[in-house]
């Protein structure tokens, strides 16, 4: 049996009941991220994080071309294309010291790329890996992923894991959805 997972988003707390249990809300306003433990109303969303702060909660929004760098406080990557200027590129940069993972929301249609990858362009000795892609939008580079606007012609929510002692960095899409004809 297939298995739905719904990742949803928008600006503020969830206003109303979960689709399922364990979907995801990212609130884009400040970064905070919710799982769903029932479906009855909006009281069955559960904030995540807490407990003293320390847990990566921020939303990095990618707001036009060039490098964005992926601090330690960032839990969201928001990346509209159409804030790239077509035929210009876009990028988010994670530093090869210490492994991590975050959430990937990219959309639009423009003619424009996007890159995740190691800062400085570092080639992944590991390899790089992208699962459960619907749709031909992303490809592997010996440093990460190249997204192309023009061929996302939609919207998709990703983690992505980088692990700096095997080298190695794997896009798991969650949702990839054209837009709407």
């Amino acid at each position: 049996m297939a298995t739905v997972t719904h990742v949803l988003s928008g600006a503020g707390a969830p206003p109303s009941a979960p689709p399922s249990v364990g979907a995801h809300y990212v609130n884009t306003t400040n970064g905070d991220q919710y799982l769903a433990k029932g479906t009855a109303s909006a009281a069955d969303w559960v904030k995540q994080g807490g407990g003293g702060g320390s847990a990566p909660s921020e939303v990095l929004h990618i707001t036009g071309a060039g490098n964005f760098s992926l601090g330690p406080q960032h839990a969201v990557v928001e990346a509209p294309l159409n804030n790239i200027p077509e035929n210009e590129i876009g990028a988010v940069d994670i530093e090869t010291a210490s492994s991590r993972q975050f959430d990937l929301h990219v959309k639009g249609n423009a003619d424009s790329v996007f890159f995740v990858g190691t800062a400085g362009g570092v080639d992944l000795p590991g390899g790089t890996f992208i699962v459960g892609m619907q749709r031909n939008w992303a490809s592997t580079r010996e440093y990460g992923f190249q997204i192309r606007g023009i061929d996302l012609a939609g919207e998709a929510w990703a983690r992505v894991y980088y692990d700096a002692i095997a080298g190695t960095m794997t896009m798991l899409v969650l949702a990839d959805m054209p837009a709407p004809a």
